[in-house]
């Protein structure tokens, strides 16, 4: 099991830019994507990764985060 997952100050990203989120996740260490951009859907799978966070975005802003 990744050690990321007991990392939670690393996903302290709510309200930063999609931009700024993604570089600070990066530098911790985590593997990023964008699922929700503007309310549509734009990357989902079924598969579950320890190591990797998935950014929900509206107007540019991070509003939502979750591993896996």
């Amino acid at each position: 099991m990744s050690t990321h997952l007991y990392d939670i100050g690393s996903l302290l990203c709510i309200g930063l830019s999609e931009e700024e989120a993604t570089v600070k996740l990066k530098a911790d260490g985590w593997t990023v994507r964008t699922i929700v951009r503007d309310k549509e859907v734009i990357y989902k799978t079924d598969d579950i990764r320890g190591d990797r966070v998935n950014l929900e975005v509206m107007d540019g802003i991070v509003f939502e985060i979750s591993v896996g």
